[in-house]
């Protein structure tokens, strides 16, 4: 037992191990500036050190990684006070090993005179720039934010990216790093957009802090009639492609004897009928909890759908946190236009569209065509579109009428907001049902009815809280005077639910996001026992 004791006396956890920080040069030459007085820790290492997140061979491991605040050129020193003595085959674990698959050679065998000194020995940083183009810049607690955007072919914005990509597995789940090296990457860098958010401080001599990430990339979809006719409709400067092939989606088709040309001298893959994805999406510890994830989210989405050529945004494996912000954001956007605003849930609908032994009415109860047509103006994915409407829908019903209870008589209910609510959950789970067809074909009926009723339960609770989120951030930011667009969106704390349905996003490319995965899975998911891999399984922080 003493053996065993004086063995785990040499395991230290991986994250409470490593420090981060960021520095700059100070307000005089020769000195320097941490960003925040404490350094913060990884949320996840086990992509480093393994599935445990421990290190072994050492007592009072410290493992400091420091940033060049506004390149992310990084410093690691590691200390540490006594270190085990092989016997046998059971040696200590070389801590640097694994860290060199992440980090560029330079920034090992440092220490805090280096980082405190030549790190920040950079006499042009006062004319350093961001690279790329400056999107947009606002204030928030008096202090002064700009985002940037470029691609991964600009060397600037690759080598920021390079230094500082061992942040992307260490706050996000089975977050991966891209492979930037080979033959033929010039197409697959210039997929990649990059965009960077930072904190700019014009009166100091380093004025640039970087402040969050995040990355997306182009995937390009066959170039159907309708897809090509959308891209005429999102163009500011006329149609793109051929009229009389490709007519506006509300004109009916106009035959043609003669085919669109094709010019393979003129043709870019960037300029071709795509998908934008948002990949990875990170803000830094020290900044969170002050806006910065919604500012930098709807930043990426305004520039997106100013891209003609762009049919749809997705996001790449998103967690809870991220689906609450983008549903946050998502929401407070579609509002500002009016035809979305106006939809609603009719109060009756045609008996023969009720039948017990019919199709579920959902057509009916909200208008494909519409639906449709919204979603494609706003370039949103189809299942997000369909979440995020019936939010709103939600919205719409009085809390005092949110009851199963009330609607016994289902469609006869005497009360009109009742018989909103009844075919509000018949839209809702006619969604449920056909993400998950599959999986419940081989149920019994009775089973079936009890998994579609739970799963409308939990998406019930699920989009109350989010609609008590919401509000709570237009009162916070109106009385700021803030854009309530621009609202940070922040899970309530300590509200975790059971999850009979899973909502991953869309099965494949057609549905807009996700490869190869089962939506909706119908299994019970407890929100408070999560795995590592189900915790932040997503593309931000």
């Amino acid at each position: 037992m003493d053996d065993l004791q004086e063995l785990q006396s040499y395991v230290a956890s991986a994250n409470e191990a490593i420090e981060i920080n960021l520095v700059r040069p100070g307000k005089s030459p020769g000195s320097a500036e941490y960003i925040d007085e404490e350094p913060f820790h990884p949320n996840f290492t086990y992509e480093i050190f393994g599935q445990d997140e421990a290190i072994f061979g050492y007592k009072g491991l410290d493992i400091k990684l420091t940033f060049r605040a506004y390149d992310l050129r990084p410093a690691l020193e590691v200390r540490f006070k006594d270190k085990f003595k092989p016997i046998g085959e059971t040696e200590a674990m070389d801590v640097e090993g694994p860290l060199r698959k992440f980090l560029p050679e330079s920034a090992f065998g440092k220490n805090q005179a280096f980082v405190e000194g030549e790190l920040v020995a950079d006499e042009s940083v006062s004319e350093w720039k961001p690279p790329g183009v400056q999107l947009t810049s606002y204030r928030h607690e008096g202090k002064k934010y700009e985002i940037w955007q470029s691609n991964l072919v600009d060397p600037k914005a690759r080598s920021i990216f390079e230094n500082g990509k061992i942040l992307i597995p260490m706050n996000i789940e089975g977050g991966t790093c891209q492979e930037l090296e080979g033959e033929d990457m010039d197409w697959t860098l210039e997929r990649w957009k990059v965009f960077f958010l930072y904190e700019v401080t014009s009166s100091h001599r380093a004025p640039y802090v970087l402040t969050g990430f995040a990355t997306s990339y182009r995937i390009w979809v066959f170039p159907t009639p309708q897809f090509l006719s959308q891209i005429n409709a999102n163009s500011s400067t006329g149609p793109l492609y051929p009229t009389d092939v490709y007519p506006p989606p509300t004109a009916p088709p106009h035959p043609s004897s003669e085919p669109p040309t094709f010019d393979a001298v003129k043709y870019s893959p960037l300029k071709a009928p795509s998908r934008e994805r948002i990949s990875q999406f990170v803000i830094l510890p020290p900044f969170q909890g002050r806006s910065h994830g919604s500012r930098l989210y709807n930043c990426l989405m305004r520039t997106f759908r100013a891209d003609p050529y762009v049919v749809e945004v997705t996001v790449e494996d998103p967690n809870e946190n991220f689906d609450d912000l983008r549903d946050w954001c998502d929401i407070a956007y579609l509002r500002t236009d009016p035809d979305f605003a106006a939809l609603s849930v009719p109060t009756e609908l045609p008996p023969d569209a009720l039948k017990p032994d019919g199709p579920a009415p959902a057509d009916l109860i909200l208008a494909p065509a519409t639906v449709d047509a919204l979603r494609r103006k706003h370039r949103v994915a189809p299942r997000q579109f369909a979440r995020v409407a019936e939010m709103h829908l939600l919205s719409k019903i009085p809390r005092l009428h949110r009851s199963a209870a009330r609607i016994s008589r289902k469609e006869k209910s005497s009360h009109p907001m009742d018989r909103v609510f009844f075919f509000w959950r018949l839209l809702v789970k006619t969604r449920i049902y056909a993400q998950n067809a599959d999986q419940m074909a081989d149920m019994e009926r009775e089973e079936r009815l009890e998994k579609v009723e739970a799963a409308m339960e939990n998406v019930l609770g699920e989009y109350e809280e989010k609609l008590e989120g919401a509000e709570r951030r237009r009162t916070r930011m109106r009385d700021a005077g803030e854009d309530e667009e621009m609202a940070e969106a922040e899970p309530a704390a300590g509200q975790r639910r059971k999850r009979v349905v899973e909502d991953d996003e869309e099965t494949d490319e057609e549905n807009g996001e996700g490869q190869g995965k089962q939506e909706g899975r119908l299994t019970v998911e407890d929100r408070g026992k999560r795995t590592k891999s189900e915790e932040k399984r997503v593309r931000t922080v």
